[in-house]
Parts: C-alpha cells; structure tokens; sequence
C-alpha cells in the first residue's frame, strides 16, 4: 500500500540541493530551509500511500509525438536504473536527419514538472539560490509555459524572470546534468523495424548515421515521388511539402526541381534548406531550357578571357563542402547558372506553378544582356585578382597570416563557387580580395598590430566555420547573413580605407552571433 523506495528518493533529491553531502551540511541546511518552510520535509499518509494514477493517461502520457505532419511513436519504460528507463522516441533511419532536438525536450505532459525541477536544479549556484525550494518554483510556472512550442528553454527562462525576478540565460540549463529518465533516449530503426542504435543525444546519432539516413531516405523518395526528363514546366503545381507512404515507410519531405544537365526532374529532399539548394539549380536550367536561343549568343560573346577560364577550371575543391560538384569547371556554364539565378531567383518569392514561372520568364528578359555584362566583368576582375593574392601569398613569409589568408581564400574561391554564391555576395568578393592584399602588404610593416586585429575575429571564425561542419546539411554558409558579415569584419580590421556596407564591430559582431541562435 505504500509508495517505493524510488519514489521516496525523489522526493527528497528534489528538495535537498546538491551541496548538502553530509550530516553536517545536511543540518546546516536543513535549520534555514525549516525556518523557511517548516513543512518542507514533512510527509503526509496521503503521500506515501498508493493509489491509482489518474495522470497515467493518453493525455500526459501519449504513444506518440506529433511534430507537423510526422507522427513519432513513443514507448515508455519505468525501470530506475535501466538504459531505458523514461521515455523512447523510435526513428524511421531516413527520417533521423530531419529532425530537431527542441520538441523532444519537453518529453511528455507527465514528466514536465519534474524535468521543469531538473533544469532548475541544474543551474549554477548563484541562480539556483534564487528559486529554493525548487519543487515550488517548478510548480508555479508549470502553467506559464505552452507545451511543445518551440524552446522548453527559452520559455521556463521567461517564466523564471517574470517569478523570481531573475534574468536566467538559456545556456545556463545543464542537460547533461539532468537525471536520464528526463531526457528523451532515442531508438533509431531500419527497414526492418530493428533497433540499429540509441542515445539520449540526438545530434550525436545524426552524426553517426547522416550519411546512412540520407541515403534510406532518398531510395525511399525515389520510388515514391519522381519526375523526370522535362524540358518544360509540364509537372504540374509543385507542393512545398510531400507527405506520403511507400512499402509501409512514412515519407515526408520537401520537393523540389533539380537540374539533370540537358533536362530537369522533381525529387523529394531531407530539409528544406537541401530542396532549396536543389531548387535554384534545377530552376536555372529549366530557365536556361527556356532561354536557349539568347545563351547561346551571350555565351561566346562573355568578357572573360582565357586566362580567366583556366584559372576557374584549376581552382581547389571547397576544404569540406560541396563535393558533388565536378572537377574541370566551366567559368562561362557556371556564368549563365549564376546569370540565370541572379536575374530570376535571388531576392525573389520561390517558383511553384509554370505559370509563375512564365510571369517571371517575361519579366526579366529585357534585363538578360546588362546583367550578362556586369557579371561577367566582377568575374574577370575577381579572376585576376585572385591570381594577385595566390602570388603574394606564396611570397609572404608571416607564417600566421599566410596561413590565415589561405583558409579565407579556400572557404570563397573553390570549384564551382559562381555555381553555389549568389550574385550579390559574388560582386563583393573583389573588396575583399583587395583587403587581403592590402593586409599583405602591411602585416610585414607591423606584425603585432596584425596578430591583434586577427586576435578580434578569430573566436567569431572558430565558432562559425565549427557550427558549419557539424551541421553541412542545414547551414548554408553561402547563403548565409553572419558567413558575410566576417569578411565585413576582416575588411574593417584589415583594410579599412576600402569601407563597409554597414557598420561592423566585435560587439556587433556578438550580437550577430548570438541572434543567430548559435
């Protein structure tokens, strides 16, 4: 008839804080904490005696997680002590990689409280001070939050504020910190439904499964949504979602057009930010289908000369992204690409149905030739320039600055870069190649004032191009505002006669960062 061992523990971890070790500490603490709350220890019959739990429902304990169209079973197991004890999420291997860690870590309605206490617990002394007792500040801002949506975080920090007063950062939780059976432990399966792997950490099983759970996935879209061969928009309205099944897998994903060189298809991608890749190649081809006649003209009459061409055709690859890019580049191919998203798709509302897409066809046409011009002189000058730096580069004897310019160059100027950069960051690329030669010609002039200027941007590059490589499917640094904004910085620091767009600092710089969510 009475409750267990388990749940006696419970009761008092949540109330004693951690830094009570011994009778000594206990006593210490306890005279302060009763004369506080004199009932703050003391058990009632009522909560020592068993009864039915009425809580243990579909509501507060529900067999799956709903996040949009995907439907994630749940599995529960209540063993202290177990590698399972908590609750499971089972992983689809080809849904692994679209998933985000957020909605899994407000676990389930039943468990919220005492995770909510957890997190308060976790904080550092100097926080944690200010929400004693615990299990009471858990519960008060219980009904503040609004379950499931978006930062279980973000939200009990809010709440925390608005009941305690105290401003309380969301990197001062400490997951890692709370008890196992309040962290989602996920189960990742195959085909098959057999367990493949599992781990309380996401990420981590994304990192070790990626490149498998990519592969499941488009074998499974292959067969389930396809199109091919097009020469023209002829597959009619291109939904922003797919949502589907083949041979029993749920597959969820995201269309989009991809270019197959002499035509177009429709293929379903992992996340957004993949299908949107695909999209702009796939839609420049079909615009350079629709366009054949006027690119072949523009073409050959392109103001860049050999020497520029070869230079493009010998660039490195990129020091860790876009492998599928081919070797032996055309500088002129990857000019109308480049042209055809400049004009058609930069800056512009995504294409969904042919007739948006003859709208936009119309009415850009007239500006096919200016546009052809422009671009094709920024490429010629970035050309040349770029071979001025290799030049000095290699003459350059400051070990740390040569080696800091290479890394800059490789992560701009690599195989294919007018194929994947958009206009607007490829017209700025001259100013910044001209910044590394005047960063050349000063460094020797002045060593230690380099060092201390690259002293200012070398945290924002590490933690930047490090969030890059842990996540390559879902940050786009090409396409990305605070990937732009370092060499802006580098520009100020290095070269500040060349001017910025906007002002830029350190602690814009910061701020920047932390907006980004990094």
């Amino acid at each position: 008839l009475l409750v267990d061992d388990v749940w006696l523990y419970r009761f008092f971890d949540e109330r004693i804080p951690q830094e009570v070790v011994n009778g000594i500490t206990f006593e210490r603490w306890r005279k302060g904490a009763e004369a506080r709350n004199p009932g703050l220890l003391k058990l009632t019959l009522g909560d020592i005696t068993a009864k039915e739990d009425t809580s243990l429902d579909a509501r507060n304990f529900p067999d799956h997680l709903q996040l949009g169209p995907l439907r994630i079973p749940l599995q529960y197991r209540f063993e202290p002590g177990h590698e399972e004890d908590g609750v499971t999420a089972i992983i689809p291997l080809h849904l692994l990689n679209q998933l985000d860690p957020d909605p899994f870590r407000w676990l389930v309605p039943g468990l919220l409280r005492e995770k909510l206490a957890a997190l308060i617990k976790s904080l550092p002394k100097t926080l944690r001070i200010h929400f004693v007792p615990v299990p009471e500040h858990a519960e008060r801002v219980m009904p503040m939050l609004d379950f499931g949506q978006g930062s279980l975080y973000a939200q009990l920090s809010s709440a925390l504020k608005k009941t305690g007063g105290i401003a309380v950062s969301t990197q001062s939780f400490r997951e890692d910190m709370v008890p196992a059976h309040l962290r989602m432990n996920f189960a990742v399966i195959n085909e098959a439904s057999q367990v493949i792997d599992h781990s309380r950490d996401l990420d981590e099983l994304k990192r070790r499964h990626s490149a498998d759970a990519g592969k499941n996935f488009q074998q499974l879209a292959r067969q389930a949504y396809l199109r091919t061969g097009s020469k023209t928009w002829d597959f009619g309205e291109l939904p922003a979602c797919f949502d589907g099944e083949h041979d029993g897998q749920k597959v969820y994903g995201f269309p989009a057009v991809v270019d197959e060189g002499e035509t177009v298809g429709v293929r379903v991608f992992e996340t957004p930010e993949a299908a949107a890749r695909q999209q702009e190649q796939g839609l420049a081809r079909l615009f350079r289908l629709a366009l054949g006649r006027d690119l072949k003209y523009l073409k050959k009459n392109l103001a860049v000369n050999t020497q520029a061409e070869l230079l493009y055709r010998q660039l490195p690859p990129h020091p860790f992204l876009h492998e599928a890019l081919k070797p032996d580049r055309e500088l002129r191919e990857d000019l109308l690409d480049r042209l055809m998203a400049a004009l058609y798709l930069e800056g512009q509302p995504d294409l969904r149905s042919a007739a948006e897409f003859a709208d936009r066809l119309q009415a850009h046409r007239t500006e096919l030739v200016s546009k052809a011009e422009e671009l094709a002189k920024t490429a010629q000058t970035l050309m040349e320039l770029y071979g001025e730096v290799r030049t000095r580069l290699k003459a350059c004897r400051t070990a740390a600055v040569r080696e800091d310019l290479e890394k800059q160059l490789a992560l701009m100027i690599y195989r294919g870069f007018c194929a994947t950069t958009p206009y607007l960051r490829i017209r700025e690329m001259p100013r910044y190649l001209k910044a590394m030669l005047i960063r050349l010609e000063k460094a020797p002039q002045d060593p230690l004032r380099d060092l201390k200027q690259f002293k200012a941007i070398e945290p924002f590059l590490e933690c930047y191009w490090t969030a890059v490589k842990a996540t390559p499917t879902r940050l786009n640094p090409e396409c990305n505002a605070f990937r732009w904004q370092l060499e802006e910085f580098r520009v100020s620091l290095f070269a500040q006669q060349l001017k910025t767009p906007h002002p830029v600092s350190a602690k814009r710089m910061e701020e920047a960062w932390k907006s980004a969510g990094a």
